[in-house]
Parts: structure tokens; C-alpha cells; sequence
């Protein structure tokens, strides 16, 4: 009886000792289980702090650009009045001289004379039409239409010979009617003249002798209007190549240029939904292509 009672007491014992090593296990996962829900929430309040300095970089960021987009807007319409005012100012002397020289032109006898006075009246309509050109270009009553892409190429390449002809550049052309686009025109001709004129300009500082020459192409393909311009000049560098459409950016001399062109080209392609897309070498060249969707 005693043995049994010993026994049924070890029995007892162990039962007891193997209990407390199982309540000590579950006391260990259960501190283990609260050490990782602590790290965990560790970790999700780094990355919500992460997050809440990512979303206010983010939040700066898009600030500055609408401070900045805000600031080129001004730029353009401070810009839009001085030229407006300039060319009211240019329209005077210039209507005044073509009339005094048209009645010049009834009175002259010597043929050399005449022959003169005729290539000044040229001039004179050549700028009197650049100025009327350019005037519709800054006024914002023009409503969108149904216009021609072909006469508006037309007309920017007969103004940007003036140019072409005094820095010694050939402009060679290659152009197809195609169906009218909609849009604002005056647009549509500010993204001609300005990419014409950027690669006439590409030829600037290049020597005298060089042949130069600006190719000029207006096709219509897979409902898509594409106009192109390419030159051989100085080209544009990679580290200048992500910011040429900026407002006031420019590699020109203060006498050559002021950086608005390409930024104008690129604020009236906006209004189409099209894009403007280039492929530059410096030192070789340079070509530019507009993308219209036509309707």
C-alpha cells in the first residue's frame, strides 16, 4: 500500500514538473508573440513617418511646379503686352513709309531708281506682313476652326525667308496638302515660324563658308498631320537636351536670343493634344518633328 501511495505520488510530481515546463513554454511564445507584435508596430510607424515625408517632398514639389507654370504664365502675358504695344508702335512709321514710297515710285523716271524704290516697297510689305503676322499671334480672340495647314506653312516659310536669305541658309521644302486640321491657326503657325526659326538659328556661330541648309516637310499619314523640320548645325547637347521647351532657357547670346521660342512652340502643341519630339547630335544637327492628330 505504501509503494502504491509512493508511487501514485511520483506519478504526481512529474505531472507537476512536466505542467510547469509546458505553462513556461506558453509564457515564452506568449513574450515572444508580443516582442514581434511591438517590432511590427515599429516598423509600420517608421514607414507611415516615411510615407507622411514622401506625401510632403510630393506636396513641395507639385507647389513649386505651380508657383513655377504660375510664373512662365506672367512671363507670357507681360511678354504678350510689350509685344503688342511694339508693334502698334511699328505699324505707324512702316504704313507711313510705304506710302511715301509708292508715291515716290510715280515720279521717279531713272530706271535704277525705280528698280530700287520697288525692292524697298518689297521690304517694306515683307515686314508690314510680319508685323500683322505676329500681332494676331499675341490677341486671343481667335476662336478654333477648321483651317489649312498648308497655307499656314506657306506663309511662315515666305516670313522665315528673310531670315534664311540673310544668314546665307537654303530652306528646301517638301510639302502635301492635307485635310484641314481644327484648332486655333495662330497656333498652329507659332509651332511652324518658331521651330523654322530655331533651326535657322542652329547655324549662328557656324563659319560662313559652311553650306547650310534647313529641310521642310508637311505630310499627312495613319490619320496624323507630321511636320518636320531638320538642320545640320551646331545640334543641342545632351545635358541642355531635357531642358530646351523650358521658359527662358537658352544656349544663344543675349543679342541672339532670349529662350521663348521652343517654350511658345510647346505651350500652343498643348492646344492640338499633340507632341513635339527631337533627335539632336551636337555638332551635327538636329531634327524636329510636330504631331498633330487630325480629327
Amino acid at each position: 500500500m505504501i509503494g502504491l501511495l509512493r508511487h501514485i505520488g511520483g506519478l504526481f510530481i512529474q505531472f507537476h514538473q512536466l505542467s510547469s515546463f509546458f505553462y513556461g513554454c506558453l509564457i515564452v511564445l506568449i513574450l515572444a508573440a508580443f516582442l514581434i507584435l511591438i517590432s511590427g508596430l515599429i516598423v509600420l510607424k517608421k514607414e507611415r513617418d516615411q510615407f507622411q515625408l514622401s506625401l510632403a517632398d510630393h506636396t513641395t514639389i507639385l507647389e513649386e511646379k505651380h508657383a513655377e507654370q504660375m510664373n512662365q504664365a506672367f512671363r507670357f502675358a507681360e511678354i504678350g503686352k510689350q509685344a503688342a504695344a511694339i508693334f502698334h508702335e511699328i505699324r505707324t512709321p512702316l504704313t507711313a513709309a510705304s506710302l511715301s514710297t509708292e508715291n515716290l515710285q510715280q515720279h521717279i523716271q531713272d530706271q535704277r531708281l525705280l528698280e530700287s524704290a520697288q525692292l524697298i516697297m518689297e521690304s517694306l510689305n515683307v515686314i508690314t506682313q510680319f508685323v500683322e503676322t505676329n500681332q494676331k499671334q499675341i490677341q486671343q480672340a481667335s476662336l478654333p476652326c477648321y483651317f489649312s495647314p498648308l497655307t499656314e506653312v506657306k506663309l511662315a516659310v515666305h516670313i522665315m525667308e528673310v531670315k534664311a536669305h540673310q544668314n546665307l541658309v537654303q530652306l528646301q521644302t517638301h510639302l502635301v496638302d492635307t485635310p484641314p486640321l481644327f484648332g486655333c491657326p495662330l497656333h498652329f503657325y507659332q509651332i511652324v515660324s518658331q521651330l523654322i526659326a530655331n533651326a535657322l538659328d542652329s547655324y549662328l556661330d557656324l563659319p560662313a563658308h559652311r553650306h547650310k541648309i534647313v529641310k521642310i516637310s508637311l505630310e499627312n499619314y495613319n490619320h496624323h498631320l507630321s511636320f518636320q523640320v531638320q538642320d545640320y548645325g551646331c545640334g543641342i547637347p545632351i545635358s541642355d537636351q531635357a531642358k530646351i521647351f523650358e521658359l527662358m532657357f537658352t544656349t544663344k547670346t543675349a543679342h541672339q536670343g532670349c529662350g521663348i521660342g521652343l517654350a511658345v512652340a510647346k505651350s500652343a502643341m498643348d492646344n492640338f493634344g499633340g507632341q513635339i519630339t527631337f533627335h539632336s547630335v551636337a555638332g551635327q544637327g538636329s531634327i524636329f518633328v510636330a504631331d498633330f492628330p487630325l480629327p
